[in-house]
C-alpha cells in the first residue's frame, strides 16, 4: 500500500521452513502453506474493499499520528500527526529493536494485546439498564476505564472549563433535534442478525423516548410498517431485502447504507439456519436459503447515481427524508459535499471503532477510520461550500457516554447512533460470538426458547422479555439524555444543538507526544479564515453569464401522471384507468413511481405528516376530494408509452399492483428495481419507417424484485436479475449469428452483458438469449431457464464457460414443474406481444413449448452456499 512493487517478508519465510530449535522440516511443504495463507489473506483484504486488482490497493491507504515526516516519506493521507506529536523514525527503530528482541526469545513472545473496551464496562451498562444504579455511576466507571485504558481519539480529548460562564439547570437544557426529543440514534441492526424481541424493543423504546431507531437491511416484520412512521428508519442496502413501495412508504425516514464502519467495503451473509420463516417474511426470501448481500450497491457507481437513487426515493414516497450512511475514508469531507449535492437530507458517518460481532477481524481492526476524523472533516467541508446547513451529521462508532455525545456534538455532528450499548442494555455479555447464531442471551440469534436452546446443545439460555428490554433501553437511554443535559448545561447553553461544531469546547489532554489533534480542534470559521479566498465574479458580470435555457425537472412527469390518475379515480369510480403518452424521453425518469407510492399510502391510509417536524419531505401532490369515500380501493392502472420511447432511469422503479406499464421503445437503467407486483413489460416499438426496433433496456433490470412480472423483448445490460426475491423475468433477446467464445470478451456479443441472477435467492427467469458471463455468482435461491441453440454453439459447454467461478450451481434438465413455469411465463410474453402487433413473434415463442425439454435447461443452486457456522450480518 506504500508503493512496493514487490515484499520480500524473509522473517517469515525464515520461520516458516524452521522448527523452533532452527532444524528445517519439509521446508517446500511449509513455504507452500505460507504463499497460500499469505495469498489468502491479500485477497480477503483487498476485496473487503472493493479492490479487483492488487495496484489498485495503495490508494486508499491512510494513517493516524505519524510524525510528518514519517507521513511524508510514505506517501499516505496523515492524521492528527505533525512534527512535535506522531511516531517517528527514532520511534520506528525502538519497535524493530523491541520486535527482534521477541523473536529470538524464547516461547512464543507477544508484543501487544488488543484493547477490548466493553467487556469492562458491560455490567455496569446492564445495571443501569435494571435501574440498578445512575447514570453517573455508569459515566464515573466509565471514565476511570478510559483514563487507565484509551482506546479512542474521543478519550484523549477534554471539555474545557469555561470560565466566568453561566450554567444552565440541566432540566432546562433542550435536547431536541427537529421533532425528536433525544438526538440519540438506535442503528441498524437487521431482523435476522438480531431476534425478534431484542429488534421489537428497539423500535418501541426509540417511539417511548421519541428518538429515532433503524432497522438494518433484513425488511421489515409486517406489523410494524407504518406503526412509528417518525421514529423508525427503513434502511436500504446492497442487498434490498424486503425492499417494496410499501416497506418505503411506512416511514419518514430512509437510510442507504453504503458502507458500514465496522466493514466498509464488505457485504453480509446471513446463514440459511438463520433464515427462519420469520425472517424469511420479512426479507421476501424462502426459509433456509443462504442470504448474501452484495460488497456494493450496484446502482451506485458514482455521485451522480446516488443522486439519481435518492431521487427514485424521494419519487415513490415524497413524504421521507433520505440518509446516506457511509465509513470513514479519506477524502470523506469531498464526499460528503457531494452527498449534500445528490439531494440526501442527512449524512451518516460511521467509524471504524464500532461495529458488528459478526464483522470479521481484519476489517473491525484494520479498515476505516475514526468517526471524529469524519465528522470534523465533513464539517468543514460542507461549511467551506455553504451546504452546512442543507443536511444533517450524523455519526456512530463505539459510542458509550454522554461525554462521548457531547465531543462528537462538539467536533460538528448533530445526532449520534449507537449499536452496542443497546444491546449491552438488554443483556448482551459481549462475548463476542454474534456470529454463531447461538446468542446465549437470545439477542443475536433466532432461537426463541430454552427447550429449543437445549435441542441444539446450549446448556445456558435466557431468552429476552420485550417489555423488560424495551424498558432497559428507556433507562439507558433516559440517562444518557440526562448526561449531555449536565454537560451542556455546565457549558452555559440552552440547546445542545448549539454546540454543534464548537470544537473550541474541545482540548486534548493526554498523549501529545503520540498524537497532536490541535488542527484537528481548531474550529470550523478559524479553519475557514486560513483557507485561501477564492476569487468571486462581480455581480453585474455574473448576470451576464448565458445559463442556457431552463427545463422541466427530470421526474415531472411521473409526477403530472400520478396527480392525474389519483384525482381522476377518486372523483369518477372506475375498475380501470389508462394513461397514454407519445413523447417520453430519457428526461422522464421514474415513470409510474409516483403513482405507485401514492396508490400505496392512500391503500394503507398512511396519511401522517412528511418530514420531522416540519423539516424535510413534501406534502402529497394530487387534490383530494372533500367527499372522498374511506374505502381505500384502488383501479387497475395501465401506463402505455409509446412510438419508441425510451424512458429515463428508473422506470417502473418499486412498481406494485394494480400498476402496469407498457413502454413500446426501450428503457434506460434501473427497469423495474424493487419491483413487488404488477407488470413492467419493454417490447420493441415502431420507428419512423414502420420498423420494429430496440426493446432493450440498460443495467440492474428487476434489482431487489420480489414480486411481480417483468419483460423485456430485448437486450439487458449487465446485472440484470441481481438479488431477485421473487419476481418473474423473461428476456426475449436472441442470439443472431453462431458464437465464437475463442474470440474472448463474452460480455461484448451476448445478450445480457454480464452477472446475470448474481446473489439471486427466489424467482423465475427465462433467458432466450445468451446470457452473458459471470452468471449465478452468490445464486441460493430460485431458477434459471435458458434456451439451448447447438446450432448457434449455445450448448451446455457454453453455458458451463459462462458460469461464474464461484457459483455453486446446477445445470439440469427440465421436467413436469419446470413445463407449468415455463408455459405460465412463454405465454404471458407472448401476449404482451400479440398487444403489440407480432403475431408472428408470438407464435414463435410458444413454439418454444413444442419440444420443451430439448429446447430449455434450468440452473438451480446446488445447496447452502457458505459456511453454516458463522455469519456476517
Amino acid at each position: 500500500g506504500m508503493g512496493a512493487d514487490a515484499v520480500v517478508p524473509y522473517l517469515i519465510f525464515e520461520s516458516a521452513i524452521s522448527d523452533a530449535k532452527g532444524a528445517p522440516e519439509d521446508p517446500l511443504e511449509r513455504l507452500k502453506n505460507t504463499f497460500k495463507a499469505l495469498r489468502s489473506g491479500i485477497e480477503k483484504c483487498i476485496s473487503t474493499m472493493g479492490i479487483h486488482e492488487l495496484r489498485g490497493y495503495g490508494r486508499l491507504c491512510a494513517s493516524i499520528g505519524l510524525s510528518t515526516p514519517v507521513a511524508s516519506a510514505l506517501g499516505v493521507s496523515n492524521y492528527a500527526g505533525s512534527e512535535r506529536g506522531g511516531l517517528k523514525w527514532d520511534d520506528l527503530d525502538a519497535d524493530t529493536a523491541l520486535r527482534a528482541q521477541v523473536f529470538n526469545s524464547a516461547g512464543r513472545g507477544d508484543l501487544s494485546r488488543v484493547n477490548h473496551f466493553y467487556p469492562k464496562i458491560w455490567k455496569a451498562a446492564a445495571k443501569l439498564g435494571k435501574q440498578e444504579s445512575d447514570w453517573q455511576t455508569y459515566e464515573t466507571h466509565v471514565d476511570n476505564t478510559v483514563k487507565s485504558t484509551p482506546v479512542t481519539m474521543r478519550h484523549i480529548i477534554g471539555v474545557r472549563e469555561v470560565e466566568n460562564t453561566l450554567k444552565i439547570n440541566p432540566k432546562d437544557v433542550d435536547l431536541g433535534i427537529t421533532s425528536h426529543t433525544l438526538p440519540f440514534m438506535i442503528a441498524s441492526m437487521s431482523f435476522g442478525s438480531q431476534g425478534e424481541i431484542a429488534y421489537r424493543a428497539y423500535a418501541e423504546a426509540a417511539f417511548r423516548l421519541n428518538m429515532i431507531s433503524l432497522n438494518g437491511e433484513g425488511g421489515e416484520i409486517p406489523d410494524i410498517l407504518g406503526k412509528y412512521p417518525f421514529n423508525r428508519g427503513i434502511q436500504i442496502a446492497s442487498g434490498r431485502f424486503g425492499i417494496t413501495a410499501e416497506t418505503i412508504n411506512s416511514t419518514n425516514l430512509i437510510e442507504i447504507k453504503v458502507g458500514q464502519g465496522a466493514k466498509p467495503g464488505e457485504g453480509g451473509h446471513l446463514p440459511a439456519r438463520k433464515v427462519t420463516a420469520k425472517v424469511a417474511a420479512a426479507r421476501h426470501a424462502q426459509p433456509g436459503v443462504d442470504l448474501i448481500s452484495p460488497s456494493n450497491n450496484h446502482d451506485i457507481y458514482s455521485i451522480e447515481d446516488l443522486a439519481q437513487f435518492i431521487e427514485e426515493l424521494k419519487t415513490i414516497n415524497p413524504k421521507a427524508r433520505v440518509a446516506v450512511k457511509v465509513p470513514v475514508v479519506p477524502g470523506i469531507g469531498i464526499i460528503a459535499i457531494g452527498i449534500a449535492k445528490a439531494d440526501a437530507d442527512i449524512i451518516y458517518l460511521t467509524g471504524f471503532d464500532g461495529g458488528t460481532g459478526a464483522a470479521r477481524m481484519h476489517s473491525l481492526r484494520y479498515v476505516g477510520l475514526p468517526a471524529e476524523i469524519s465528522i470534523v472533516e465533513a464539517h468543514r467541508a460542507l461549511s467551506e461550500s455553504g451546504l452546512r446547513s442543507k443536511v444533517e451529521i450524523w455519526a456512530d462508532g463505539g459510542v458509550r457516554t454522554a461525554s462521548d455525545v457531547v465531543k462528537l456534538m462538539c467536533l460538528g455532528a448533530n445526532r449520534i447512533g449507537f449499536a452496542t450499548l443497546p444491546m449491552v442494555a438488554i443483556g448482551c455479555t459481549i462475548c463476542r460470538d454474534c456470529q454463531s447464531g447461538t446468542c446465549h442471551t437470545g439477542i443475536t440469534t433466532q432461537i426463541e426458547t430454552v427447550e429449543q436452546a437445549h435441542s441444539m446443545g446450549i446448556k445456558h439460555f435466557a431468552p429476552r422479555e420485550f417489555e423488560e428490554a424495551t424498558q432497559a433501553l428507556v433507562h439507558v437511554f433516559s440517562g444518557l439524555g440526562e448526561g449531555v443535559r449536565e454537560i451542556v448545561g455546565g457549558l452555559g447553553f440552552e440547546h445542545a444543538q448549539d454546540i454543534v461544531g464548537r470544537s473550541d469546547l474541545l482540548m486534548q489532554i493526554s498523549h501529545h507526544d503520540r498524537i497532536d489533534l490541535e488542527e484537528m480542534l481548531v474550529p470550523v470559521d478559524d479553519y475557514l479564515l486560513k483557507k485561501p479566498i477564492p476569487v468571486a465574479l462581480p455581480v453585474n458580470e455574473m448576470a451576464e453569464i448565458d445559463r442556457g435555457p431552463l427545463h422541466r425537472p427530470r421526474n415531472h412527469l411521473t409526477t403530472v401522471i400520478s396527480n392525474l390518475v389519483m384525482e381522476s379515480f377518486t372523483s369518477y369510480p372506475q375498475d380501470v384507468i389508462l394513461f397514454e403518452d407519445d413523447k417520453v424521453t430519457p428526461v422522464d425518469r421514474a415513470l409510474g413511481t409516483h403513482l405507485t407510492g401514492a396508490l400505496t399510502r392512500f391503500r394503507r391510509n398512511w396519511t401522517w405528516r412528511p418530514g420531522h417536524g416540519g423539516v424535510g419531505g413534501s406534502r402529497e401532490t394530487w387534490r383530494q376530494p372533500d367527499d372522498l369515500d374511506e374505502a381505500h380501493s384502488v383501479p387497475t392502472t395501465a401506463l402505455r408509452f409509446f412510438s419508441s420511447s425510451i424512458p429515463g432511469n428508473g422506470l417502473g422503479a418499486y412498481n406494485a399492483d394494480p400498476v402496469h406499464i407498457l413502454v413500446e421503445g426501450g428503457a434506460q437503467d434501473g427497469v423495474a428495481k424493487g419491483i413487488s407486483g404488477g407488470r413492467v413489460v419493454i417490447v420493441k416499438g415502431y420507428n419512423h419507417d414502420g420498423k420494429l426496433i430496440d426493446g432493450s433496456v440498460g443495467k440492474s433490470l428487476a434489482y431487489g424484485g420480489t414480486g411481480g412480472i417483468v419483460i423485456v423483448q430485448g437486450n439487458a445490460d449487465s446485472r440484470a436479475c441481481i438479488r431477485l426475491s421473487g419476481a418473474d423475468v423473461v428476456i426475449g433477446g436472441e442470439i443472431q449469428k453462431p458464437l465464437n467464445d475463442s474470440l474472448g470478451f463474452i460480455g461484448a456479443r451476448a445478450n445480457i452483458k454480464g452477472f446475470l441472477c448474481e446473489y439471486m435467492t427466489a424467482g423465475r427467469v427465462i433467458v432466450l438469449g445468451d446470457p452473458g458471463p459471470w452468471i449465478c455468482a452468490g445464486m441460493t435461491g430460485g431458477v434459471l431457464y435458458l434456451r439451448l441453440q447447438p446450432h448457434l454453439n449455445f450448448d451446455q459447454t457454453a453455458i458451463q464457460n459462462r458460469l461464474a467461478r464461484g457459483a455453486k450451481v446446477l445445470i439440469q434438465e427440465v421436467g413436469e414443474n419446470d413445463l407449468k413455469n415455463l408455459r405460465e411465463l412463454l405465454t404471458i410474453y407472448a401476449d404482451e406481444l400479440k398487444r403489440n402487433y407480432q403475431a408472428e413473434e408470438a407464435q414463435k415463442v410458444l413454439g418454444l413449448l413444442v419440444d420443451w425439454k430439448n429446447t430449455f435447461v434450468r440452473i438451480v443452486p446446488l445447496g447452502q452456499q457458505e459456511d453454516q457456522r458463522f455469519a456476517t450480518e
